[in-house]
């Protein structure tokens, strides 16, 4: 396994993966997006000049698994404002092939322009975890090393902690997250009845 940092061209890559990780994990709705919503979004984040994603490749240079963030969650969601029309193009046929999916979409328009009365869905300043995903047919998993791996970049990097959001229905996800020294800071409870959390790790985490 070789571990490095995300490239342009790796974009594509890292949306099907996480497709194909949505598809055989609860709770998840990204991928409901589609493919075409996933491309254009990993072609942002890695553009962004505070996101941070690492990447797993096996010796052929084949996509094993990812753990993407952002130093800034604001610059983040400002940086979705302001491609919004894009991002609104790109999930037209998900929307086409399932127009339920439309609520749950301007529900999170909302929460991403900071509306006031928006239901919260996840952390919104700060160091934050957007996405870590492990091909689910690869036998030899390394997940976890590439989470600590991540983990300790943006440490060094001179943050102080860093948030993610777990949804409860992950029961697995989150016991991970804890037995690797997260804490659950905040919960938050979404139309639908799902519970979700908010977790954090700190710099001072020696489980790392």
């Amino acid at each position: 396994m070789i571990l490095r940092f995300a490239k342009s061209c790796d974009s594509n890559s890292l949306a099907k993966l996480h497709l194909d990780c949505g598809e055989h994990q609860p709770g998840g709705f990204m991928f409901k997006l589609g493919l075409p919503f996933l491309k254009l979004y990993y072609k942002l984040l890695i553009n962004e000049k505070k996101s941070v994603i690492i990447v797993a490749v096996d010796e052929g240079g084949n996509l094993l698994g990812f753990c993407s963030g952002t130093m800034t969650a604001e610059e983040h969601l400002n940086n979705m404002k302001r491609d919004r029309f894009r991002i609104g193009f790109s999930i037209l046929p998900a929307i086409i092939k399932s127009p339920k999916i439309l609520t749950n979409i301007l529900d999170r328009e909302k929460f991403v322009l900071l509306k006031d009365g928006s239901i919260q869905f996840g952390v919104i300043r700060g160091p934050r975890i957007e996405y870590w995903a492990w091909r689910h047919t690869e036998k030899n998993n390394m997940s976890i090393p590439l989470l600590k791996t991540w983990l300790k970049v943006v440490f060094e990097l001179g943050v102080n902690s860093v948030k993610a959001e777990v949804d409860t229905d992950s029961k697995n996800l989150l016991t991970v997250h804890k037995f690797l020294g997260a804490k659950v800071i905040e919960n938050l409870y979404l139309k639908d009845g799902r519970k979700r959390v908010i977790i954090e790790y700190t710099n001072e985490n020696k489980k790392l």
